[in-house]
């Protein structure tokens, strides 16, 4: 950068660090307590909505539009001799979207970087963007035909690039406070254990809670006045008004440093987005934690179909919910041991032990109902019992992980940069949000969904558990070691 002094990195050079260069043992020292115990708790708790809605979509969206016991409500399309399935399409649908508004996530992340406002650069962007998200999400229960029609693709398409982009412009710009109102060590690591203990609240309540309340209210419910008439629209109503109260009360308690120079980051957005993809602690951590959340993903769409296609069970609503309870319930318990052996032997090396578990499992759920022992619905609890440790590390590591990122970038840029670096983070993972959808709706649609031809039911879970040992294999060359 001309008429700067400073050190030199590849072709760029920064300014002389504001101070010396970490090691990638630590990006920096532990410093004083910044905010008190109640005001951890509850900025933490806007993770509530970070789990019920993406969780609420991918767990019942598939189901929703492409049911088993009732007529799609997406049509199905023929191109030559090769026929794409309702599933397909409303994967690919929701692969493409991921893709667009992906880099929704890289712009907001490098506009709140650059915005200056009386309450700081992240804060506007969060209360402005949470009710837009919320009605958008809303609006997705709510196609304009009753019947398989183009119109309700359409709509699905519009709705949700509209709900992903108010999404990423309130949890974009939320999940960048963290690196910058808590101080790195103890604090930063128990308001991430406290953001992942709300976010497996809300992932219960998309999983879990909307189940027992679309299964009570098939006919809908009523909310101030207006009935809505299904038992999806009822809960995604309810659920997503909890969201948005979460979202706002975490603002409302804290407060962003002051301006100062490290703010004033003088990057264009296509140099601030090539400078974060050079990080080398970048780039391990952001493929492995895509085929990770691919992995995740796919399993979520599939579980529905193995509960009525595998394990035979005809309330598959309620069902499925309790499967999910079991892992999100279970990664609870696992909190306090994961934060007992960070501190003993790092993110890095539990992270590692995450992914290779979530792999392992995933190979006995290609098994379920052909185990020697217990009948199918045991060997169904069973393997999603041990999918608990690994979800529970997905749930607490990745955000102390990018903190850590940050504050090295900040150590040898000068600038503090968060936005770029998790509007980074948010267009490689949303691809992958939508990868994970695709894969699982055209392995159903290819290889079989039903009972009689169950084999893309089946084929999910192992074809996850290999993409998971892919991000293992890529998350060794991560080179932070606390």
């Amino acid at each position: 950068m001309p008429g700067t002094h400073g050190v030199a990195f590849g072709a760029l050079a920064f300014p002389k660090p504001r101070m010396s260069d970490p090691t990638v043992e630590s990006p920096a020292p532990p410093r004083k307590r910044s905010m008190s115990r109640t005001a951890e708790v509850l900025f933490a708790s806007g993770t509530i909505g970070n789990g019920l809605l993406p969780g609420f979509l991918v767990a019942w969206q598939l189901y929703y539009f492409v049911p088993t016991d009732k007529p799609a409500l997406i049509p199905a399309y023929t191109i030559g001799a090769w026929v794409l399935g309702p599933a397909t399409i409303v994967g690919l649908v929701n692969l493409i979207g991921q893709i667009v508004h992906s880099f929704a996530d890289w712009g907001i992340g490098y506009a709140s970087d650059r915005t200056r406002t009386r309450w700081g650069r992240r804060i506007p962007w969060i209360a402005i963007s949470a009710p837009i998200c919320t009605i958008a999400f809303m609006a997705i229960w709510w196609p304009p035909s009753a019947g398989a029609g183009w119109i309700n693709l359409a709509w699905l398409a519009a709705i949700r690039s509209i709900m992903w982009v108010a999404y990423t412009g309130a949890v974009g710009p939320y999940c960048s406070l963290l690196p910058e109102v808590t101080e790195p060590g103890a604090e930063r690591n128990r308001i991430a254990a406290f953001m992942a203990f709300f976010e497996v609240t809300g992932t219960i309540m998309a999983g879990f809670v909307a189940s027992k309340i679309i299964d009570a209210y098939p006919d809908g419910g009523t909310i101030a006045g207006f009935h809505l008439t299904d038992g999806y629209k009822f809960a995604a109503a309810c659920l997503s008004l909890i969201s948005l109260t979460s979202m706002w009360i975490s603002i409302a308690v804290v407060r962003e440093k002051p301006y100062d120079r490290s703010k004033e980051v003088p990057f264009g957005p296509v140099q601030s987005l090539a400078e974060t993809l050079k990080n080398p602690s970048f780039r391990p951590y952001a493929v492995a934690f895509i085929a990770f959340r691919i992995a995740l993903n796919a399993i979520l769409v599939v579980m529905p179909y193995q509960v009525s296609v595998l394990l035979r069970i005809t309330d598959a609503e309620s069902a499925t919910g309790n499967l999910q309870a079991v892992i999100v319930l279970g990664s609870i318990l696992f909190f306090p041991l994961i934060d007992w052996l960070v501190n003993r032997g790092g993110k890095r090396r539990v992270m590692l032990w995450g992914f290779f578990g979530f792999a392992v499992a995933m190979a006995g759920g290609g098994l379920i109902g052909r185990l020697p022992f217990g009948s199918p619905v045991a060997q169904a609890y069973l393997v999603y019992g041990l999918c608990a440790f690994p979800v529970a590390t997905l749930f607490m590591l990745p955000r102390p992980i990018m903190a850590d990122i940050i504050d090295l970038d900040a150590a040898r840029t000068g600038y503090r940069r968060e936005g770029i670096y998790n509007g980074a983070e948010g267009l490689l993972t949303k691809v992958a949000e939508g990868i994970g959808p695709f894969l699982a709706g055209a392995l159903l649609d290819h290889f079989g969904s039903t009972a009689a031809n169950p084999t893309g039911v089946i084929l999910t879970a192992p074809v996850a558990g290999a993409i998971c040992l892919i991000g293992w294999l890529l998350f060794l060359r991560y080179p932070i070691k606390t």
